[in-house]
């Protein structure tokens, strides 16, 4: 990592101001001993011998103006100031010079020359310097966000501590600027600087591989460096009861899959992940209004924030989420797809806001009666769901064409219909005893099955959403959370509530969330996340990337990051037991020897 301190001096007396910027003089020396921002020198001088010496008129304690300590929130700066009244400095005094430094005498940590400013009587003298870190990445190496105490060394806050650590995580977070904590570390070990001029460097052996490298100071992480060496295998795996297989570990892509030679298609990748945490960046940094919703689709590329008023759609991008587009809210519920569109109800009709090239466009397909609860897939052409009057309907769109495909007619009260994900559409209702699940390519015989075990007397239908169903067993006064595409049953954590998304199941108890939860074996036995912190009970939740974010309707919203492990993948026409050979690239450390791993990081200034 390289950096540059820049400053920038402001001086004022009444009407008169001088602005100049200088470059620092040695402060990697000075930090481990002193807060180099803690004095202003002021002088009257040209710099003395050495050009960066004032002669010495009054020495001021500085005050913090404004400071950012935070790479995740802009800039790196600390604004110090000073105020000289008529006691500190007389009347036709010539001010020409100053410099930071740690005390009255001391040296400066830097020099700022400037056109005479001369002290008029009354008026006093206000200085400002603000010191400024600019910095590029080494490699991967980055500061860590929040309140970075190593920044605030580096800009003059603080001395620096002598407690420092070279440590090993397990955040396999996207190596950006984030609030890191002591959380999550798995090694460490003591190490001291070595300052010179121009470096800083922390170096020490952990006695283990490592793809999250840190420097922790005082405990908190304050560098981090997440790496690994990218190679390319093949790996093989047998398709589970599930109809699925893992791919754990330091697996950063999956590519093309074949079996028995030939390539298989319609299958999904998603992640696999292994641990919740609240480091990481939080991709929705503000409230949403009161009572609004999150709504979600399955690829988690997108999401939306649904209130009263209107619909805001966004788009997430690595650890970013930008605003896509807006509409009106309407009278229908919304149903976000793959693609970022929005189908939804309207009176008699589907409606369509499709986005293009920063517009949103909107289609309108007439049906014979109301239109409410519109579901709809794009995985295998676009299949749309809905109820019409007191009719379920599916059709299928082409273009502008309109194809039905099912219809059944006057269904009870108990009829759910709901998207699983986004090939397959479903429905279950116990009173007509019906239950499927189906795609545009035919109906889902193994998930179907799932369902249709469902609707015997025992199962009391709690709720429904994305690919899971929440059932009461009032035989064994058990709760089950269901995924039609796991073929084995399971009893589960009991909760007071349950929110859905995508393949994530949060649990609440007491009011808050305890449990997030989902599938990693092919026998149905859920992985239990941990979680960190205190969450609300939520009234919605939505998965996004490698993130989900939860709100309670107060307008409050909290991100939880889940460490990705590998890829899970998800083979619908594959029969169980079916073998596959899936192309993959792995991190692989290059450092780890038979003593350990090596961990060095230096600090260069720019000079």
């Amino acid at each position: 990592m390289k950096l540059n301190l820049i400053n920038r001096v402001t001086v004022k007396c009444g009407d008169e101001i001088r602005i100049t910027h200088n470059a620092m003089n040695d402060v990697f020396s000075m930090i481990g001993a002193c807060a180099y921002g803690d004095y202003l020198a002021v002088g009257g001088g040209a710099g003395g011998d050495d050009g960066k010496t004032v002669t010495p008129i009054v020495t001021l304690k500085t005050s913090v103006g404004d400071k950012n300590l935070a790479t995740d929130r802009g800039y790196l700066f600390v604004r110090y100031e000073a105020v000289a009244t008529d006691s500190d400095i007389s009347a036709g005094t010539s001010i020409s010079e100053i410099g930071l430094c740690a005390t009255a005498g001391g040296t400066l940590a830097d020099y700022a020359s400037f056109d005479p400013v001369v002290k008029k009587s009354g008026e006093n003298l206000y200085f400002s310097v603000e010191v400024r870190l600019n910095y590029t990445a080494g490699g991967s190496t980055v500061f860590c966000g929040g309140n970075n105490q190593f920044v605030a060394s580096l800009l003059g806050l603080r001395k620096l501590s002598t407690v420092f650590h070279v440590a090993g995580g397990s955040n396999f977070h996207p190596n950006v600027p984030f609030a890191r904590s002591g959380s999550n570390v798995s090694y460490r070990t003591a190490v001291t600087p070595t300052i010179t001029t121009d470096s800083i460097t922390f170096d020490g052996i952990i006695n283990a591989g490592v793809y999250e490298a840190l420097v922790l100071m005082d405990g908190i992480p304050v560098l981090r460096d997440y790496h690994g060496t990218e190679t390319s295998n093949n790996v093989t795996r047998t398709v589970g009861a599930a109809h699925c297989c893992d791919v754990i570990g330091m697996y950063e892509w999956v590519g093309s899959v074949t079996s028995g030679g030939s390539p298989v298609s319609g299958y999904e990748v998603r992640p696999y992940c292994e641990k919740m945490t609240g480091d990481g960046v939080n991709i929705l940094p503000y409230r949403i209004a009161k009572n609004a919703y999150f709504l979600g689709e399955p690829s988690g590329s997108y999401f939306a924030v649904v209130s009263d008023h209107e619909i805001v759609v966004y788009v997430v991008r690595d650890t970013v989420s930008t605003l896509y587009y807006k509409i009106p809210r309407g009278s229908g519920d919304p149903c976000l797809c793959t693609d970022g569109s929005i189908f939804t109800a309207d009176g008699n009709s589907v409606v369509r806001f499709s986005p293009t090239d920063g517009a949103v466009s909107k289609t309108e397909y007439v049906r014979g009666a109301a239109v409410k609860n519109v579901h709809a897939v794009l995985g295998e052409g676009t299949l749309v769901a809905f109820a019409e009057g007191g009719d379920y309907v599916c059709v299928k769109i082409d273009g502008n064409g309109v194809t039905e495909l099912k219809r059944i007619s006057s269904v009870p009260s108990d009829f759910y219909a709901w998207r699983l994900n986004n090939r397959f559409l479903g429905y279950i209702c116990k009173s007509s005893g019906v239950a499927l699940c189906y795609g545009a390519n035919g109906d889902y015989a193994a998930a179907t099955t799932v369902l249709t075990s469902l609707l015997a007397d025992k199962y009391e239908i709690l709720k429904i959403g994305d690919e899971w169903l929440w059932v009461h067993d009032t035989s064994v006064s058990q709760k089950y959370a269901v995924c039609p595409f796991c073929d084995v049953l399971h009893s589960t954590l009991n909760a007071d509530e349950i929110a859905f998304s995508n393949a994530y199941t949060v649990r609440s108890e007491n009011g808050a969330v305890f449990r997030v939860t989902t599938y990693y074996n092919t026998r149905g036995i859920e992985k239990t996340m941990q979680f960190a912190g205190t969450v609300p009970q939520p009234t919605s939740v939505v998965q996004v990337g490698s993130y989900i974010l939860f709100t309670d309707g107060s307008g409050e919203v909290w991100c939880r990051f889940m460490s990705r492990r590998g890829y899970r993948l998800y083979f619908p026409y594959l029969n169980k037991s079916t073998s596959v050979t899936i192309q993959t690239a792995m991190l692989k450390n290059p450092n780890v020897s038979g003593s350990g791993t090596r961990i060095c990081f230096t600090i260069r200034r720019n000079v």
